[in-house]
């Protein structure tokens, strides 16, 4: 029973499927919305990048394919924005585009048409200064630099300063004058774009560099021993000892002024014992060979001694202590 009454509260808890569905269908639209804005901004900048004045377009009669790359659609396009704003155009589109991103963020998109509207001032204005620097039209522009509402206005100004009897005067207001409406045009352009606090820190962290994070050092597991450890003495070179060679020592000559005596009867131990002769001891024996044999089956041992010239054996046995 608790499980089937937790299952019910969550299931109360839960949005029900018409409304999941309900916002699911709003945040595609609201994306989609986003989506053709960006595409709508981007398109435009491509309208005005490839813009031909031999295409047909309001201001020009021509035939054959327009070479505009999104063809007749922009080679309209491109003319209109031109001939009324000149190149302070560009600044309608990037109103658009943060718009769409922020639509595709699912976030405010802002006040788009304060923003378009602020936009078209600027462009006025940067229209008026790029008037003042040529007041004709220009190649390949309908309306010159600054399109046909900068330029009338850019002679309206021209007439103004026109009044100034002073050339030395008037030089230098009419330059004034051009940097004045320029950074005018440029900072309205700026709030036309309306940043929030987040984009403008991270438009800023683009341009600042950021500090090297510090680490700190690796801990020293050993403890440092601050006495001084003694240097080792430095090695000496070995030494070579030169020696002569030792001279030859004449051995002593034994015997000289004593008579050769063949036996030596006694020792000099302080007694009068005699030593035997030389004679009793026997001549070594003939170089013979010894065999050993043992017999398994008789249980008895044999040993043949055969001489160098002539064999003879003989029969030993020990248990009985002699041998023939």
């Amino acid at each position: 029973m608790a499980t089937v009454a937790t299952r019910a509260a969550k299931r109360d808890l839960a949005p029900h499927w018409r409304d999941a569905l309900r916002e699911a269908v709003r945040r595609f639209a609201v994306r989609s919305w986003g989506v053709f804005l960006v595409g709508l901004s981007f398109g435009g900048a491509v309208a005005l990048a490839t813009h031909d004045p031999n295409d047909p377009s309001l201001n020009t009669a021509a035939g054959g394919p327009p070479t505009n790359w999104l063809g007749t659609f922009g080679a309209y396009t491109s003319d209109a924005l031109l001939l009324l704003f000149g190149l302070g155009a560009v600044f309608l589109l990037p109103v658009i585009a943060i718009a769409g991103l922020r639509m595709i963020r699912l976030e405010p998109a802002g006040r788009i048409g304060r923003g378009l509207l602020l936009a078209s001032a600027a462009a006025l204005l940067l229209g008026i200064a790029l008037g003042l620097t040529s007041a004709s039209s220009v190649s390949g522009l309908p309306a010159g630099w600054g399109g046909a509402i900068g330029l009338a206005a850019a002679h309206g100004i021209d007439a103004a300063l026109g009044l100034i009897a002073n050339p030395q005067v008037a030089g230098p207001a009419r330059l004034a004058t051009l940097l004045l409406f320029a950074l005018a045009g440029v900072g309205v352009g700026y709030l036309a774009l309306g940043f929030t606090e987040d984009e403008r820190g991270w438009i800023g962290s683009l341009f600042r560099r950021s500090p090297r994070e510090r680490r700190a050092a690796p801990r020293r597991t050993e403890i440092a021993d601050d006495r001084a450890i003694p240097a080792a003495p430095p090695r000496s070179r070995p030494a070579v000892a030169v020696s002569e060679p030792p001279r030859g020592v004449a051995p002593a000559s034994r015997g000289v002024g004593r008579k050769p005596s063949s036996s030596q009867p006694t020792l000099a131990l302080g007694d009068s014992y005699q030593l035997p002769t030389v004679d009793l001891l026997a001549p070594p024996p003939k170089e013979t060979r010894t065999r050993f044999t043992w017999s398994m089956t008789t249980a008895r041992s044999t040993f043949i001694t055969r001489p160098a010239r002539a064999a003879r054996t003989t029969r030993c046995r020990p248990a009985f202590g002699w041998c023939g």
